[in-house]
C-alpha cells in the first residue's frame, strides 16, 4: 500500500496542478469570453477526444501492456515502437480527413448557437499532434518515467492554455480559446517528440532498425480502442446531447459542474495510472494474488483519500459555482448529481482499466457498450423532460450500471485466471 501511495503521489501532484490550471482556464473563458464560448470550447474538446480515439486505435493503452513485457528484448521492442508510430500516423491522417469531410454536418448538428465550421476544419489538422500527445506520455510511463509522464499528461496542456489566456485577462491581447488549445497541443506534441526520442536514444533503441515486428498489434489494441472510444463518448455524450436539445450556453453551465466535481476523481486516476504497468507485469508472471492485492489496496487508498474532497465540495457548492459567474449559483442540484456520480467511481475503483491489462478487453468493450447505450437512451428522455439535472442523472445511472458490471467481471475473471494457473 505504501508503494502505491508513493508511486501515485507524483501523478497526483501534477494532476492537482493540472486541474487547478484547467479550473482557471474555465473561469477565464466563462467570465471574459462568455458561458456560450465555454460551451463551444468543451464541445470542440469532446470532438477532439473522440476523433483521436479512433486515430490511435487503443495504442495508448496497448504500449503500457507491451513495453514492460519487452524490456529485456531490445530488438523486438524497437521494432514494436516503430510499428506503433507508423500505425499512429496513418490513423491520425485518416481520422483528420474524416473530420474535414464531415465538418459541415458536425457544425450543423452539434453547434446550435455558434458557427464552429472554422474550428472543425482546423481540428482536422490538429488530430496528428493530439494523437502524439495522447500516446507519447504513455510510452514514458511504460518506461517508468513517471514524473515526465505526469507533467505532460496532466499539467502541460492546461498550463500552456492558461498562460496564453492571461494576456486577455490583463486586456493586452485576446486570443480565441479554441485556437489557444490548438496551438498549445501542437507545441506540446513537438516537445514530447523530442523528449521521447531522447529517452529512446538513452536506452539505445533505434526506431530505424531494419525489420518488422511480427506479432499482431492492431487486432490486440483494437478492442482497447473501442473501450477507450466508448469511455470518451460517454464522457461527452451528455454535453453533445445537451447542445442538441438545448444550446451551448447550457453546455457551459454543465461543464462547470463537471469540473467542480472532478477533483473527487484525482486520486483514483493517479492510483490507476501508477498500478496499470504493475498489473501488466504481474499478469505476465501469472501472479494473480498480487494483482488482487494491488486492486484492493488501491481502492482503500482512493476511498479514504477522496472522502475529504467530497465533503469539502459539498460544504461550499454555491461558492464554487459562483467562481464561474453568478448565473451558475442556481445549479447546485446539478452539481450534487455529478458529485454522486464520481463517488460511485471512487467506490468501485479502476476495474475497467484492469480488465484491459488482463487480456479481457473484449469484456470491457461489451460492458462499456451497455453503459453507453443506457446513457444515450436516458439522456434522450431525461434532457427534454428535466434539463441539465436530467443529463446528470442519466450519466449517474449509466455509470453505476457499467461500473458494477466491470467490478463483477473483474472479480470473476481473477478467480478464473487463478484457478487456471493452479
Amino acid at each position: 500500500m505504501m508503494r502505491i501511495i508513493k508511486g501515485s503521489g507524483v501523478i497526483l501532484l501534477f494532476k492537482i496542478l493540472g486541474a487547478a490550471s484547467l479550473l482557471l482556464v474555465h473561469i477565464i473563458i466563462s467570465r471574459y469570453y462568455g458561458v456560450e464560448k465555454l460551451g463551444v470550447f468543451n464541445l470542440i474538446l469532446g470532438l477532439m477526444m473522440i476523433a483521436s480515439m479512433f486515430s490511435r486505435l487503443g495504442l495508448d493503452l496497448y504500449v503500457i501492456r507491451v513495453i514492460p513485457a519487452l524490456e529485456n528484448d531490445s530488438r523486438k521492442l524497437q521494432l514494436f515502437l516503430k510499428q506503433v508510430f507508423k500505425i499512429l500516423f496513418v490513423g491520425a491522417v485518416i481520422a483528420g480527413t474524416l473530420i474535414f469531410l464531415l465538418s459541415g454536418i458536425l457544425n450543423n448538428y452539434i453547434f446550435k448557437s455558434s458557427d464552429a465550421l472554422s474550428y472543425i476544419v482546423w481540428l482536422s489538422l490538429i488530430i496528428i499532434p493530439f494523437s502524439l500527445f495522447s500516446v507519447l506520455p504513455e510510452v514514458l510511463r511504460a518506461f517508468g518515467k513517471i514524473s515526465a509522464y505526469a507533467f505532460y499528461r496532466n499539467l502541460s496542456q492546461n498550463l500552456f492554455i492558461l498562460l496564453l489566456l492571461i494576456p486577455g485577462v490583463l486586456s493586452l491581447i485576446k486570443f480565441d480559446p479554441v485556437y489557444v488549445l490548438y496551438f498549445s497541443l501542437t507545441l506540446i506534441a513537438l516537445l514530447l517528440s523530442f523528449v521521447t526520442l531522447r529517452l529512446l536514444k538513452e536506452k539505445e533503441l533505434n526506431l530505424f532498425e531494419k525489420g518488422r515486428y511480427r506479432d499482431a498489434i492492431v487486432p490486440n489494441s483494437y478492442p482497447m480502442m473501442l473501450t477507450a472510444s466508448m469511455m470518451a463518448v460517454m464522457a461527452y455524450v451528455d454535453s453533445f446531447m445537451i447542445s442538441f436539445y438545448m444550446s451551448e450556453y447550457e453546455v457551459g453551465i454543465y461543464a462547470a459542474c463537471i469540473k467542480i466535481s472532478l477533483p473527487i476523481m484525482f486520486l483514483l486516476s493517479s492510483v490507476s495510472n501508477y498500478i496499470l504497468p504493475l498489473i501488466s507485469k504481474n499478469h505476465k508472471a501469472k501472479n494473480y494474488k498480487e494483482i488482487v492485492k494491488l486492486y484492493r489496496d488501491s481502492v482503500k487508498i482512493v476511498i479514504f483519500g477522496s472522502l475529504p474532497v467530497v465533503l469539502f465540495i459539498l460544504t461550499f457548492p454555491s461558492f464554487f459555482l459562483g467562481i464561474f459567474g453568478d448565473e451558475f449559483r442556481s445549479y447546485t442540484h446539478v452539481l450534487y448529481v455529478t458529485i454522486l456520480m464520481n463517488v460511485l467511481s471512487v467506490l468501485i475503483g479502476p476495474a475497467i482499466n484492469i480488465l484491459n491489462m488482463l487480456d479481457m478487453q473484449s469484456y470491457a468493450k461489451n460492458i462499456l457498450f451497455v453503459g453507453l447505450l443506457v446513457n444515450v437512451v436516458l439522456n434522450a428522455y431525461f434532457i427534454p423532460a428535466f434539463g441539465l439535472v436530467g443529463a446528470a442523472t442519466a450519466t449517474l445511472i449509466s455509470t453505476f450500471i457499467w461500473k458494477m458490471l466491470a467490478f463483477l467481471r473483474l472479480k470473476k475473471g481473477l478467480k478464473e485466471l487463478d484457478a487456471f494457473n493452479k
